[in-house]
Parts: C-alpha cells; structure tokens; sequence
C-alpha cells in the first residue's frame, strides 16, 4: 500500500490542478475581455459561475464520495473539469465560456470531499498536518497558474492557455485512476467515508446540527474575507495608496508564499496538543487585527507586514478547518460533510467580496472595506467559539 507521500502528493496535485484553472480565469482575464468584449461584471461573473458550479456540486460529490468511493469520485471530477475547460478553449462566444467556468466549478466541487476521505482514512494519526498539506495544492495551483499561463497566452494565445490547464486536470484524473488500480483506496475507513480521528462517543444528532451550524457560519465568513483579501488587495495599494501593479502584486504574492508555510504550521500545531477550535478561533483574531492595520493609514513597511501577518493566518486557516470538519463529522458521512461544507465555503467566496465591495464603492473608502472584513472574522471567531460543543478529542496513537 502507498505510504503518507505518494497519498498526500496526490491529493496535492489534484487540488493543485484544479486551482490553476480557477486561477486562471482571472490571469486570463485581460485576454479574455479583449477577446469576448467582456465588461468588469462580466469578468467577475466568470470566477462566480465557477464557485456557484462548486457550491452546487460539493453536497452532491460528499454524499457520491460515501457511496461510492473517494477514487471514482475524484476522478469523474477531474474528468469534468478536463472536458469543460476544453470547450472552454473552444468557445466562441461569452455565454459559453461562462457555461464552461460553471461545470468546471461543478467539477472542482468534487475534490475536496474524496481527497478529505482519502487522507483522513489513512494518515488520521496526523490530521491537522497532513489535510494542511493537501491544502497548499492551492497556493501551490495558483502561483503556476500565474508563472505558466500568461507566457502560454503571450506566445500561442490565451485558447492554449486553456488546452495547458485541460491536459493538467485529464493528468490528475488519469493520477487518481493509476491510485485505485494501486489499492490505495481498496477499502477499509477512507472508502465507505468514515473519519478514524472522530472521538470515539458522537454527540446527539441535535448537537451535531447545532456543531455543524457553528462550522459552516465560520467556514462562510472566513472563506468570504480571504477572497475580499485576494481580490481587493491590489487595487486598494494601487488605487488607494498610490502603490505601482509591480508593488502591489509583489506583496499579494509574498502573502500567498507565506501562506504555504502558514498551513503547515497551523497544521502540525493542532496535531501536538493544540485543539482546533482554539487555533482557528486565534487564526481569526489575528486576522481582524491584521485587517484593522489595512484599514488605517500606517506606513508602507507596516502595510507589508500586515499583509504577510494575513498570509499567516487569513490564508492560511484551511488545512486545520477541514481537520475539525473530519473530526465533528456524523457517523460514516464524511463525504457528505465535506460536501456541505465546501458548499458554503464557496458560497462565502460568491457573497461576500462583491457585497463589501459595494459598501467600499458606495461609501468611497477602502478602510470602510477592511473594517468591515475585520468586522466579520470576529463574528466568525465568536460563532465557533460559543457556538461549538466542546468535545473531547480522541487520543492519538501512540508512535
């Protein structure tokens, strides 16, 4: 049986590759717009056809993922992904470019609960560490999406860009194919979906709902705030502060790089004796303080440190999130779960930006947007904080 780096590495490349294609929508984007005439909504509506795809299938892929099986549900996922961003690079016009983004999404929507049963059913001992590590496949997918793509466009066109990012995703799906011929998933927990690192006696079913409430609220908000991060960070040091694109990039960059080493850290912390809850309840904390720096007028080294201090924490805080999803899952659904959950961490990526937007855009004030995010990863620290059962983690095995 395949041991914890061939497991991981997989999962890594699998949300790796469907990273780079949820990137490059917006790495694409100027070529696109010259291409379809797109105006600035438009563009934006691109990137939310692909998370409302994702907030649709997620539930689905959970409850397919415990039926079926992690393997083949990852690799039907990849597969869709794979064809739509084929006909994306084929498309003609805007509507089917859009209607691409929207199964692609759909297809990305499956990864998170199989690769979540996959790890979680071999390599429980260390949770935290190792769902963390799966999840620098995003960072990891949108800085080659960054690095590859827009070279790909400048030489031979943005169409294929595309064909790059559709061979990588039917890659993936041949990867996970290979890893169930190799009876990685053979059985055992991580096939019927059950989360060995659960404690041992559930909580009722009325303390579950309310557990999973407390989970979802904070999942939504904190997902929402990171992307008001990565999409407004930019513009606001451009716009607002006078920043060149070269500086302005250069700093969202660095955060991204920090945030690979924040997750792991995060990670292996919950896994020696830190619990989850009270990491990301300080994970949240941070960031508001971060968020609050922002919203002042402070000089540029303390804007850059306080970017690199929300690289730790407000992108960083996912890795751990999905450890406590496994652990406070219901009795054999872990799929199904993690599909939840996905679905409203998307949710929060589709709400959240463009409505602090509109308040920053009505009121004229970029501090107006990152007191208000600020505003909302306390909210979510409170919610999980008062609002979680506190429950008893189950011993780890000995080593």
């Amino acid at each position: 049986m395949p041991g914890p780096v061939t497991i991981v590495g997989v999962s890594v490349a699998v949300i790796a590759a469907g990273t780079f294609m949820s990137v490059s929508l917006g790495v694409l984007a100027p070529e696109l717009r010259d291409q379809f005439g797109f105006s600035r909504a438009e563009i934006g509506l691109l990137t939310s056809f692909y998370a409302i795809g994702g907030a649709l299938s997620s539930p689905i892929a959970g409850r397919l993922t415990d039926r079926f099986g992690p393997a083949r549900v990852l690799g039907l996922s990849l597969l869709l992904m794979a064809c739509a961003t084929a006909g994306g690079a084929l498309a003609r016009s805007g509507p089917v470019l859009m209607a691409a983004a929207f199964v692609a999404g759909w297809g990305y929507g499956g990864m998170n609960p199989a690769t979540n049963v996959i790890v979680a059913g071999r390599l429980g001992q260390r949770l935290g560490f190792f769902l963390s590590l799966k999840q620098t496949g995003v960072p990891i997918g949108g800085f080659a999406a960054g690095l590859v793509l827009p070279a790909v466009a400048i030489a031979y066109g943005w169409r294929w860009a595309f064909a790059v990012g559709a061979f990588l995703t039917a890659g993936a799906a041949c990867t996970a194919v290979l890893v169930r011929g190799a009876a990685m998933l053979g059985g055992g927990e991580a096939e019927r979906g059950e989360s060995p690192a659960a404690a041992p006696d559930p909580p009722p079913s009325r303390t579950l709902r309310r557990d999973q409430v407390a989970i979802v609220v904070y999942g939504f908000l904190m997902a929402g705030c990171q992307w008001v991060l990565v999409a407004y960070l930019v513009l606001s040091l451009h716009d607002g502060r006078g920043w060149s694109l070269r500086e302005a990039g250069l700093t969202l960059s660095a955060m991204t790089a920090v945030s690979v080493f924040g997750r792991l850290v995060w990670g292996w912390l919950s896994d020696r004796g830190a619990s989850r809850v009270p990491t990301l309840t300080g994970l949240a904390a941070v960031s508001a303080g971060g968020l609050a720096v922002l919203a002042l007028e402070p000089p540029r080294v303390v804007v850059f440190l306080a970017v690199a201090v929300l690289g730790a924490a407000l992108a960083s805080w996912n890795g751990v999130y999905h450890a406590l999803v496994v652990e406070r899952s219901g009795p054999g659904a872990l799929g199904r779960d993690s599909g939840r959950m996905l679905a409203f961490l998307f949710a929060g990526t589709v709400c959240v930006p463009p409505l602090l937007g509109l308040l920053s855009q009505s009121t004229g004030s970029w501090a107006v947007l990152w007191a208000a995010a600020a505003g909302l990863v306390v909210v979510a620290a409170a919610v999980l904080r008062f609002g979680l059962t506190p429950r008893r983690r189950a011993a780890a095995p000995m080593e």
